[in-house]
């Protein structure tokens, strides 16, 4: 079985993730802080949801929007993605997770979105649509996962620019805020601004979860 690493502060943390990868038939390997040295025998990495990055990553003062950042996470979490990318391993990004995979490839990130309000949604049923997407027809997620569909939202912050070789592959389609990044150039790495793992009731969104066990 294919063991996906998720580095997260606590193991209650990934709970959904790792539901979601057991779904689609992977080992879930959770990598605290101190357990780095685990990432090396994992076929992929899952980089999930948190708190907000340190604007200092990519060369900002913090605004007064910005919420509560983790820098030991941010340095741990920076470290294990640059090691991924060196060895050319699958990784998938959700929400914070798409946004470090564009930090740590020189992107930018907007501190507080304009629209927060239409994004950061937080339901009792997490699998709630909150809004569309629409996807660029050439990039991977369109094969993936189709041109057009709906999808959950807790953010308050998103992709401004998103890095070196990296493509903003979906957009949402009231405000256009990016929702998926992508990087052709290595061999899968694909991050996203919602939440599939919440939503692995949906065909659309399982199939992010199996194209990237596939990848493996």
């Amino acid at each position: 079985m294919k063991k996906v690493g998720i580095p997260c502060v606590s193991a209650e943390q990934a709970d959904d993730y790792r539901k979601a990868l057991a779904l689609v038939g992977l080992e879930p390997v959770v990598i605290i802080p101190g357990l780095g040295s685990r990432a090396a025998a994992c076929d992929g990495l899952l980089f999930i949801g948190g708190r907000d990055i340190d604007p200092a990553r990519y060369g900002q003062q913090t605004q007064p929007e910005c919420g509560e950042v983790d820098r030991t996470r941010d340095r741990f979490e920076l470290r294990l993605l640059k090691e991924a990318l060196e060895r050319n391993i699958p990784i998938l990004g959700i929400c914070r997770g798409m946004q470090m995979i564009s930090v740590a490839l020189g992107g930018t990130l907007v501190q507080h979105l304009p629209t927060a309000d239409q994004h950061a949604v937080k339901q009792d049923n997490k699998a709630a649509v909150v809004h569309e997407v629409i996807v660029e027809p050439n990039s991977r997620l369109a094969r993936i996962c189709g041109l057009r569909f709906g999808v959950n939202s807790r953010h308050h912050q998103g992709v401004a620019k998103p890095g070196q070789l990296v493509d903003a592959s979906a957009h949402c389609v009231e405000d256009e805020v990016v929702e998926a990044i992508e990087d052709s150039q290595r061999r899968w790495v694909v991050g996203v601004q919602w939440h599939p793992e919440n939503m692995m009731d949906d065909p659309v969104q399982r199939r992010l979860f199996e194209h990237f066990a596939a990848a493996l």
